[in-house]
């Protein structure tokens, strides 16, 4: 099975997230919006329990119904990368429910679907 696990390649050694590695680079100039964003993805990818939830629709579960519509891998890293964006652009707090955004609507449909 592949696991599309680009950020480590040696399964007997642990290695931060892409991500966290990338931030810890540019921490000086990180603000508390990438600082949250970065922490949140780290905690999803390492499978961290977040307390308290995240009320539905969680920055999650948008990604994951994301997924469930967006077959193609390059187009599955576009449209993340939009919700990224939107994260980033609008200062939303990834530990907090995510606005209904026009654009999100079929990711959310599709997760609830698929709960």
């Amino acid at each position: 099975m592949k696991k599309y696990n680009f950020d480590n390649h040696d399964p007997d050694r642990y290695f931060q997230p892409a991500c966290k590695r990338a931030l810890n680079r540019i921490s000086d100039s990180a603000d508390d919006t990438l600082i949250r964003l970065v922490q949140y993805v780290c905690m999803v990818y390492e499978a961290i329990p977040i307390q308290p939830p995240v009320a539905f629709p969680s920055l999650s579960n948008i990604f994951s119904g994301m997924l469930l519509v967006e077959t193609d891998p390059v187009v599955q890293f576009q449209a993340g990368m939009q919700i990224l964006k939107a994260v980033w652009d609008d200062r939303l707090d990834p530990f907090a429910s995510m606005p209904e955004r026009q654009e999100w609507a079929i990711y959310i449909a599709a997760k609830m679907a698929n709960q």
